[in-house]
């Protein structure tokens, strides 16, 4: 098919940040037969698919990440997801057909969308299964923290390592844990945070770090996995009862309040942006609640709403809570009167609350404005190393 002039001549936006973000797009060439050739940065869209399909059949779910995410210009793009719903409690691990179709998703977001990125994988933990992620390097000291925890708590028996370093201490170390068992988000003393089902999910082997380097696999004795494949949950050591008991926490329960790593959590996690101009309208009534006693209904009602399109993936809750806050501002600055910050907060924190305890169906119906990405044709075999040729 032919390619639409809007989507030609949409413009990306402007990327102000120090990490060389603004250079993560595309170059597209349009050609004679209906057709382009984009070239991208990141990995091989068939190199990116068998990696995440091996990985699958060892009970690993697949994660496209490398999306710059521009709320956050600090962070190197090359951990965030590109699609929602793969990750968190609620996440589903995506079949090999939609495995197969997102790199040209990626791509083409890339060269005609607002995103900018590359193509990266990450794989998601089975059940069952933890990484222990140790930061030492730099001004990091996760080796010290780690220590300090076998000192307490007993040694970790050796196992599989994921890193871009070399075999040392940094890296992810894969142990086994009962299925339901729930841990703590970082371990005391900092630099060490545990890699859960739930919570975040590891670079993939193969993978690229922000460095340039790849990611490697390494087994239990140090020995370099060339085949780079994540192992299954029975092949992983257990982790000892003494780890388990002083690393647990209680999953959080349905209609609790929300927590401050709770609203650190939505402030990190939600913050796709797949459907930005669902955001408008919200903030538009805000602004428009200007007399006696509607301002504050309304701001509850917008965050209430935001909260649950920011889970949904629609756009990041930091620039949805920002707004409405704004917003409020000036709805109350019409009457000469101020925003009571104290329960603007708590608005904002029963409202993250009530976004975590969504279903997995109810999340699919709040993101269900988001626009689709068009799929087009598969790759035409003579097309060249990190290009996608397509219509």
């Amino acid at each position: 098919m032919s390619l639409p002039d809007t989507d030609r001549h949409r413009q990306l936006p402007e990327f102000h940040c120090g990490n060389g973000a603004e250079a993560y797009g595309a170059h597209v060439d349009y050609l004679a037969d209906g057709w382009c050739e984009v070239e991208y940065d990141g990995l091989d869209a068939d190199v990116f698919t068998a990696i995440a399909l091996r990985n699958l059949e060892t009970g690993w779910g697949a994660v496209a990440c490398g999306r710059i995410d521009w709320t956050k210009p600090h962070v190197t793009p090359h951990k965030t997801p590109w699609h929602a719903g793969v990750t968190g409690y609620d996440g589903i691990d995506a079949t090999p057909a939609q495995i197969a179709e997102w790199p040209e998703n990626v791509v083409r977001r890339i060269a005609f969308g607002h995103e900018r990125g590359l193509l990266n994988i990450g794989a998601r933990l089975p059940v069952g299964v933890i990484g222990i992620d140790v930061d030492d390097y730099d001004s990091k000291h996760g080796g010290t923290t780690l220590a300090e925890h076998e000192a307490r708590l007993g040694p970790l028996p050796p196992t599989y390592l994921v890193t871009s370093r070399g075999y040392g201490v940094s890296g992810v170390r894969l142990y086994r844990v009962p299925p339901q068992w729930c841990g703590v988000g970082v371990l005391d003393g900092g630099d060490v945070e545990l890699l859960q089902r739930h919570h975040r999910f590891v670079v993939a082997p193969g993978g690229l770090h922000r460095s340039g380097a790849h990611y490697r696999l390494y087994g239990p004795q140090g020995d370099v996995i060339a085949s780079g494949v994540l192992p299954s949950p029975n092949a992983l050591p257990v982790l000892s009862d003494a780890w388990l008991t002083d690393l647990h926490r209680q999953p959080r329960k349905r209609g609790t309040p929300a927590t401050t790593g709770d609203l650190r959590q939505a402030a990190e996690e939600w913050c796709f942006d797949e459907y930005p101009q669902a955001l408008r309208k919200t903030v538009r009534d805000v602004l428009k609640a200007t007399g006696e006693g509607q301002t504050r209904n309304a701001y509850h009602r917008a965050l209430w709403i935001a909260a649950r399109k920011a889970r949904a993936g629609c756009y990041p809750w930091t620039t949805a809570r920002d707004a409405i806050e704004a917003a409020a501002i000036a709805a109350y600055a019409e009457r000469g009167r101020g925003l009571d910050v104290e329960d603007f907060n708590r608005s904002t924190e029963h409202a993250v609350s009530v976004a975590l305890d969504m279903t997995a169906a109810e999340i699919a119906k709040w993101g269900g404005e988001r626009v689709p990405i068009r799929t087009c044709k598969p790759r035409r075999p003579h097309a060249p190393r990190r290009a996608r040729r397509i219509a």
